[in-house]
């Protein structure tokens, strides 16, 4: 039995096209790009625009409701602390990054 002769190049075949498809045009990368370094910017300026930091906040929030942060991250302009309470509930509060507000 004779075997089609596409069986010998169909490896080279489906390279060639995969890396065609896959790679992007210099168009497209550079509209990437261009997102990143937008998202990227606003970033650093959330950053720059906070004057609470992160240790900051944890004791603003243990101060008010003198209970114990289990975790603490940044979110947006500020920061998202979970706080277990002394009466054992947990609670989730937003600590705003400029003016140390407790939401």
């Amino acid at each position: 039995m004779r075997k089609h002769a596409l069986h010998r190049w169909w490896p080279a075949l489906f390279l060639a096209l995969s890396v065609s498809v896959a790679t992007p045009s210099y168009a497209q990368r550079e509209r990437v790009f261009e997102y990143v370094r937008s998202h990227a910017a606003g970033d650093l300026q959330r950053l720059a625009e906070r004057r609470v930091s992160l240790d900051q906040a944890v004791a603003i929030v243990q101060r008010q409701t003198g209970g114990k942060v289990l975790d603490a991250r940044p979110q947006g302009d500020g920061y998202r602390v979970k706080v277990l309470t002394r009466s054992g509930d947990v609670v989730v509060v937003f600590v705003d990054g400029r003016t140390g507000d407790v939401h």
